[in-house]
């Protein structure tokens, strides 16, 4: 069985061409962006930062004066965080429930050729569950090992903390700690790809939970194909970066339209949809069981009193 990581290139290009340009209809693209922006929600973050936050402290006076304002509304400054914090988990979830549902929507009306929201949001309902208690178990471990990466960092560099010197002991703690935290971004990076790419569409196809679809990838794809895979993600940073390029240059033509929440989600849906398009063509070189782009035929729905009349 040869697998290409050419093929695929070609056939996605075709099909979005045919979803989206044959017969073109504004409304069946806005509904596909519609899902496409659903399951882009909660994979990226975003941070924000404060500037001048010491400005009215310049002496050790003003330093003294907010540690008894501290300590005076210990209660209610300790009530306000944890409330802020709940917020920020409860959206956090929220944008990954939404993401889950979402991506197979988008999934399933790429691969069937349609433009529907209510029936995949039902059909797919505890795939896409599963999948979520993956992302909150990944999330969760991520900041895990985040912690315990500085940790170490600051374990290494402790007697120069001490000594309140910046010495060898703090460079080392410093560069090991920058080194596996990239090193834990790029495994927890790879991990994402092959959720999104492969394990997703695997409990599509076969319609099981995410560890089943990981142990179907163990043993029907990753098994004897490694180098395949390992090509897959060699061109997928490729065309990653190619999208990225293009995404730039349609910013800039679009004055930063495109950072609009869902209409840049729209304007980008050929590229969004190749993406998706890649990695299900890709899979479907292993065997025809693991075809998944199938016509769907135009459906004429006949308002309820014409139905009527016809009884």
């Amino acid at each position: 069985m040869k697998i290409s990581v050419i093929d695929p290139i070609s056939r996605s290009i075709d099909w979005v061409k045919h979803v989206l340009f044959e017969d073109f209809n504004l409304t069946k693209w806005f509904t596909i962006g519609f899902c496409a922006f659903l399951a882009l929600l909660g994979e990226n973050g975003g941070g924000g930062g404060a500037n001048n936050i010491s400005r009215g402290f310049k002496n050790s006076q003003d330093f003294s004066q907010l540690k008894n304002f501290i300590l005076e509304h210990i209660i209610i400054i300790s009530v306000g965080i944890a409330i802020f914090t709940l917020i920020i988990i409860g959206i956090t979830i929220l944008l990954k429930w939404l993401g889950c549902r979402g991506k197979f929507m988008f999934l399933d009306n790429v691969a069937r050729n349609r433009a529907e929201v209510k029936a995949p949001w039902r059909e797919f309902k505890t795939r896409a569950n599963s999948l979520l208690l993956f992302e909150i178990l990944l999330t969760l471990a991520f900041f895990a090992v985040f912690l315990i990466i500085v940790f170490i960092g600051l374990l290494m560099a402790w007697s120069d903390i001490s000594a309140k010197t910046f010495g060898p002991n703090a460079l080392i703690g410093i560069i090991t700690a920058l080194l596996l935290f990239i090193f834990i971004v790029i495994g927890f990076s790879v991990i994402r790809v092959l959720m999104k790419d492969f394990w997703v569409p695997i409990m599509y196809i076969r319609n099981v939970n995410i560890l089943a679809a990981i142990n179907i990838f163990n043993k029907e794809f990753s098994k004897g194909h490694f180098f395949d895979i390992f090509k897959y993600f060699l061109m997928k940073i490729l065309l990653t970066f190619g999208i990225f390029i293009i995404t730039v240059l349609c910013c800039c033509i679009t004055c930063c339209i495109i950072a609009i929440p869902y209409i840049g989600t729209v304007i980008l849906l050929p590229l969004i949809m190749f993406s998706r398009c890649y990695s299900l063509f890709f899979i479907e070189q292993f065997g025809d069981e693991w075809q998944i782009f199938e016509e769907q035929s135009e459906e004429v729905i006949i308002p309820e009193e014409e139905t009527q009349n016809l009884v």
